[in-house]
């Protein structure tokens, strides 16, 4: 399956987005669909066999809309629905026009006398018509013509209902009962309420243009022979030495060649403070680098770094549907021809009831203006963009926006220790072997060369400056969170935990069984042959123990869950505060456990490495390290960029806060519904009156969900 993106223009209210993903996933080869309001996106799945992106772009134009492609770095956005000045120049030409009738009004209220005669009135509603109402009506027709109702329908029936009956009252000389302020004001009210709207929806995706500020399109390679060539980022080759001067912006991930450097990482931590880093660390694309003119190899570029992968999972998590979004999709889909049929009731009734048809005319257009379809569709959808970059700004990546909306409601919490509770950064403390040091230190760098756990990781760094890899072992097989098993000449090398020893039937000694306190214990074996035993200790992250305590306080039990010995994991766990702790757990064992505790409530696991990855997938809400492996990262729902346990209490509290925002909106917007269309169908409400309130109800909407993004 293909995957494209499209940018679409015309696109205004919750029933063109449900139009449009159904109308493409009904095109034979698609697989999936989905419209991203707050940036006016279309994510399509399709198979290239049967359909090409020629084909569905010219069908997106035949429903109405208009689509470009993203550019080939997947950044595109649609910033604004409309990049021309008119829509900003009909809006004021039609308020120009409309004034009069205020004026008017004003007169007849405080002076019982009027300014200007019905023909003035019919001319100025009619320029309104022509300059504004064709916006509508042009946009209806086609909506229409593909047998669909929209806001636009809405808005063109009430309109034009009001014009007629006050253009057919003026030929025939019942000036006393023109309405051509009504039809003029409800025009002018909802290009006033979609300009506020889109400029209110940009606001949302400041934070998404800042991202995007962040990546350079120009840097510097210096070849072999030290000659200096500005280039295209894309054109940079993975290996290419970049040069980057002082106060610009790094263009690529890579790592750092020069003997040191100090950057600004707040675009990606959201901490303001300048990190200092060695030669051979890595440095991110979108980091400031603020002392000194310095050197590095490049890694990543485009969509492949850090700060490329940050924009993409933004903008798929903004895409994703909590269940209320879905229910207020559910909703609008039946909204439109509802008024529609409550606004013809309205106006048989009135009909019947009172001799007067303009009465019934009035009350029934009233209706049409005063539902608001497009304040139930933005109900979510521009909380959810929000919250992706709120959260993006802060380090967290939401990868289903399902399990951030609903993560506050966790019951129990899985953390691994190895790498989450504890650094990744383990010290050897002790080797026990009876062999020279060398025998056993080039054993341990042959096999810890294959390794990307954290006890290789020290293995490597504890012997590296001594020793360099002179054997070489074949046929490696890794047993995840337990062991590594490698050929050499010959024999079959074992390094490992107790129980994956074991497992292998090595035959290990019985006191080893009784711990080593709070050390981590490994053991390798040469076939049968005993080589040694290496005694690690874990560091406790900082900011571990004060997490628990903050879930403690929510109400959420903290469990710690490890392939580690009993003792090492008790003492993890004693250290930060966790009282329920399953040593030597395999991935399965982990697995199991946490659908243990399903019936308890949600469960979430926070983890780093691949015997974390079923447990995460498995989890209601599940958190990766960022500094852990990326099958970890692909598993979980949020991911911590910088691996910093501090993190989940902001996805506690902002989840929290993202759901209230989305609930409040999605109530007011349903109370207003019901309730403006109970007052228009009684005629409580003029036209004039009701337009006025329908524009302002998206307003609210999309102003209240934008408030994200100033909260803590």
């Amino acid at each position: 399956m293909e995957e494209i993106e499209f940018i679409l223009e015309g696109i205004h209210c919750a029933s063109c987005v449900l139009k449009i993903e159904k109308s493409v996933k009904a095109q034979e080869g698609v697989n999936q669909a989905l419209v991203n309001f707050g940036l006016k996106k279309l994510y399509v799945k399709y198979d290239k066999t049967k359909i090409d992106e020629d084909v569905l772009r010219s069908h997106l134009t035949k429903i109405g809309y208009t689509a470009s492609l993203v550019d080939e770095n997947g950044h595109g956005h649609s910033m604004h629905a409309d990049k021309t000045v008119w829509p900003l120049v009909r809006m004021l030409l039609c308020i120009a026009l409309t004034v009069p009738f205020f004026i008017n009004m004003a007169g007849l209220y405080f002076w019982k006398e009027t300014f200007f005669s019905g023909y003035v009135g019919w001319l100025l509603a009619s320029l309104v018509e022509i300059i504004g109402g064709s916006f509508f009506i042009l946009r209806a027709f086609q909506v229409v013509k593909k047998g669909g109702a929209n806001m636009d329908v809405l808005v063109s029936v009430g309109t034009m209902s009001a014009y007629l009956l006050s253009t057919y009252n003026f030929l025939v000389g019942k000036v006393h009962l023109l309405y051509f302020e009504s039809s003029a004001m409800i025009i002018t009210f909802v290009l006033i309420g979609l300009f506020i709207e889109e400029k209110t929806q940009m606001l949302a995706q400041e934070g998404l243009k800042d991202l995007l500020s962040l990546q350079p399109q120009e840097t510097i390679v210096v070849k072999p022979g030290g000659e200096q060539h500005t280039v295209l980022v894309s054109d940079v080759q993975i290996g290419d030495e970049v040069l980057v001067k002082a106060g610009q912006i790094v263009p690529v991930d890579g790592l750092l060649t020069s003997e040191e450097g100090f950057f600004d990482e707040s675009s990606l931590t959201g901490e303001s403070f300048r990190k200092h880093k060695k030669s051979g660390e890595k440095v991110f694309a979108g980091t400031l680098n603020s002392a000194k003119t310095i050197y590095l190899k490049a890694q990543a570029k485009g969509k492949d770094t850090v700060i490329g992968k940050t924009l993409a999972l933004v903008e798929k998590a903004s895409n994703d549907k909590p269940a209320v979004q879905r229910l207020a999709d559910t909703i609008s889909s039946f909204f439109v021809p509802l008024v529609i049929g409550i606004a013809i009731l309205t106006f048989l009734i009135w009909f019947v009831v009172s001799p007067s048809y303009e009465k019934a005319i009035l009350a029934a257009t009233s209706v049409l203006v005063i539902a608001c379809p497009c304040a139930l569709g933005m109900a979510t959808p521009i909380v959810t963009l929000a919250a992706s970059v709120k959260m993006a700004k802060a380090g967290v990546l939401i990868r289903q926006m399902e399990s951030f909306s609903k993560a506050y409601k966790i019951k129990n919490i899985l953390f691994d220790k190895t790498g989450t509770l504890t650094t990744n950064k383990l010290s050897i403390e002790a080797i026990e072997s009876k062999l020279e040091e060398k025998e056993y230190a080039l054993l341990l760098l042959a096999i810890s060369h294959h390794s990307d756990h954290p006890i290789g990781k020290a293995i490597t760094a504890h012997f590296s400056n001594k020793y360099r890899v002179e054997r070489h072992v074949k046929d490696v097989e890794t047993f995840a969170g337990r062991g590594i098993r490698a050929l050499f000449e010959g024999k079959t090398i074992y390094f490992g935990s107790l129980p994956f020893l074991l497992e292998q039937n090595r035959p290990v000694r019985a006191e080893w069984s009784e711990g080593g306190g709070d050390f981590t214990r490994s053991f390798l074996f040469v076939d049968d042959m005993f080589i040694c035993r290496v005694d690690l200790k874990p560091q406790i992250k900082e900011g571990a123990k004060k997490v628990i305590e903050f879930l403690k306080k929510r109400g959420v039990q903290s469990h710690l869950v490890s392939g580690d010995s009993q003792s090492a994991a008790l003492y993890v766990a004693k250290e930060v505060g966790i009282e329920r702790v399953k040593a030597e757990a395999l991935p399965e064992d982990k697995l199991t456990y946490l659908e243990s505790l399903s019936s308890e409530g949600l469960v979430a696991m926070v983890g780093d490495g691949i015997n974390d990855a079923p447990a995460l997938l498995k989890a209601d809400v599940s958190f990766a390290m960022g500094d852990g492996v990326d099958v970890a990262m692909e598993s979980a729902s949020i991911g911590l960029v910088h691996g910093d346990l501090a993190d989940i209490e902001k996805v506690f509290r902002f989840s929290k806060k993202s759901n209230h925002t989305i609930y409040v909106n999605f109530i007011f917007a349903f109370l207003f519904n019901v309730i403006g269309i109970v007052a228009a169908s009684l005629g409580l409400l003029r036209p004039a009156i009701a337009s006025a309130a329908m524009a302002l109800s998206s307003i609210l909407v999309v102003a209240n969900s934008t408030l994200l993004l100033k909260r803590k």
